[in-house]
């Protein structure tokens, strides 16, 4: 971008050296030892760091000056404008999530925010340190100052549901039926066609998977096992290729999701109260409920549906000093949310499915070790 190149040349944001080139949060510095131990020691000839941009480092949301008179007219700004320091674009929606409103009493630490599109990531701050198993962190003043950050992930979502609806063999006669009813999308074909389904069987949409089980690593596992060799599973399969073959597979996949988020929460020593959820899967009825119901904890949808954007004012808001922090600014421009709460019918259902869906887990392993032998 002309005319803001100079700025970006001189400063660099905390959040993406800390959570993308291992740059030492704790103590704002470069880590010589780790490099060391990495063999790239000449990466920090002189202890200078130049090769690793040791320039100024600043806080998210940090003021770094004011558009140029030619970056303003490229951007379609004024000239002078507030430039913050940004953060990584699942950090900015994080921002917005966790500055959006949930029930009084909530604390921010009580708080995850799920950032989905074709993957997941799964982010929560706290003020103290914790080493949590299979999630990325504790990394600190990446997002608030004196806050740790955590990154969990799951690395196939979004894309994982396409997949499998595409190369489903009742796909094309599908499309051909939401022309004819001038339905929006697949999904939400194939969401009225489960609760068709429910009605006919007579039990509720989530117990229509009771012989389909889906183990979704089908680009391996980010968290909590933190292994990129994980392949997806699918129990149950038949011979039938018809519309509600593919809904099952696509609701139990759904389900699949939420117990991984499930695990990853398990993670943690503190107990969540609020998941909050941006992106194109906030917008599935089916996604928002499964995740509510399986990890017992209450969903929140933002009224502003792009929360990165929304993130990123948030940045330059606090970069203009029209509020004393990111924390206040998160929470004056956050807005309001709407809640969906966990049924309790569902609890014994998901229990019940989220342990095969863990001895799904432990059987690959054991498969593999079965070959390895």
């Amino acid at each position: 971008m002309r005319g803001i190149a100079k700025i970006f040349n001189i400063y660099r944001s905390l959040c993406s050296m800390v959570c993308k080139w291992n740059y030492d949060g704790q103590n704002h510095s470069w880590d010589s030892k780790f490099l060391q131990s990495a063999d790239l020691q000449h990466l920090s000839a002189g202890h200078k760091f130049h090769h690793l941009a040791g320039e100024i480092v600043k806080s998210p949301g940090s003021p770094l000056g004011g558009l140029t008179t030619l970056a303003a007219k490229d951007l379609g700004l004024m000239p002078g404008t507030a430039v913050g320091t940004s953060v990584i674009d699942a950090y900015a929606g994080a921002l917005a999530l966790l500055g959006a409103e949930t029930d009084s009493g909530i604390e921010l630490r009580e708080k995850i925010a799920l950032i989905c599109g074709t993957s997941t990531c799964h982010i929560c701050v706290a003020p103290e340190m914790d080493f949590v198993e299979g999630v990325w962190g504790p990394y600190k003043d990446v997002l608030f100052a004196g806050m740790y950050a955590h990154e969990a992930g799951q690395s196939a979502t979004g894309k994982l549901l396409d997949d499998l609806l595409y190369s489903h063999p009742s796909y094309n006669k599908i499309c051909d039926e939401i022309k004819s009813r001038e339905l929006k999308d697949v999904y939400e074909h194939l969401n009225t066609l489960l609760g068709r389904l429910s009605k006919e069987k007579n039990i509720p949409l989530h117990e229509l998977t009771a012989d389909l089980h889906v183990c979704p690593d089908f680009h391996g596992n980010r968290s909590p096992i933190a292994d990129p060799t994980r392949r997806g599973m699918i129990c149950g399969l038949t011979l039938n290729h018809e519309p509600t073959d593919l809904a099952l597979i696509y609701l139990a996949t759904v389900q699949a999701l939420a117990y991984g988020t499930r695990q990853i929460l398990a993670q943690f020593s503190r107990k969540f109260r609020a998941i909050l959820i941006c992106g194109g899967l906030s917008l599935n009825p089916i996604y928002v409920e499964a995740h509510a119901d399986v990890c017992r904890v209450p969903v929140f949808i933002p009224s502003e549906p792009e929360s990165v954007l929304l993130g990123a004012s948030i940045l330059g808001a606090c970069a203009a000093a029209l509020y004393q922090n990111l924390p206040e600014a998160a929470a004056k421009m956050g807005g309001k949310s709407q809640r969906i709460d966990p049924r309790e019918a569902s609890y014994s259902y998901h229990d019940k499915k989220f342990k095969v869906f863990e001895k799904l887990l432990k059987d690959q392993a054991e498969y593999r070790d079965i070959m390895k032998g």
